[in-house]
């Protein structure tokens, strides 16, 4: 076995052993344990290791962006750990959101973008199929990748 194969069966290994405990975990947590997603599940099992500890959950998760080469959204979300006032702010645009028309939503957000030098993210243009690997686009919610699922 060359070298590469070692760590690639030493990953594979790794994996097999996260599945089961994101089995296990699921089962655990949620009383419609088949609903619940990987992302779900392992953000729990996240909080619960780290000790629902803020900065550490977010050190996970920046960490894991890098690691996905999501190096822009990796750091915005720093900016937004090092600039805390930004998050309150954008918490309290949040909750007046659901009091505004679509008119005033667009202008908030606007706004928005050009105090905090947020650039205009348009939505991926890609229309192939999810092979399975990703749930399907609410109309106004978020995509969130599914990469594995939990048997």
């Amino acid at each position: 076995m060359t070298p590469q194969q070692a760590y690639e069966a030493e990953q594979e290994e790794i994996i097999s052993a996260l599945h089961a405990l994101l089995v296990r975990q699921r089962k655990l947590s949620f009383t419609q344990p088949e609903k619940a997603t990987v992302a779900d599940t392992l953000g729990i099992l996240v909080s619960r290791y780290t000790g629902w500890d803020g900065e550490a959950i977010y050190l996970v998760a920046y960490e894991a962006l890098t690691d996905a080469n999501f190096h822009a959204l990796a750091a915005k979300l720093k900016y937004l750990w090092d600039h805390p006032f930004v998050m309150s702010a954008l918490a309290a645009v949040d909750a007046r959101t659901l009091e505004l028309t679509e008119a005033e939503d667009e202008a908030a957000e606007k706004a928005i973008r050009e105090v905090f030098h947020i650039p205009y993210i348009a939505k991926p243009a890609h229309k192939g199929g999810n092979n399975g690997n990703r749930k399907e686009a609410e109309p106004t919610g978020r995509q969130v990748q599914q990469p594995n699922t939990i048997g």
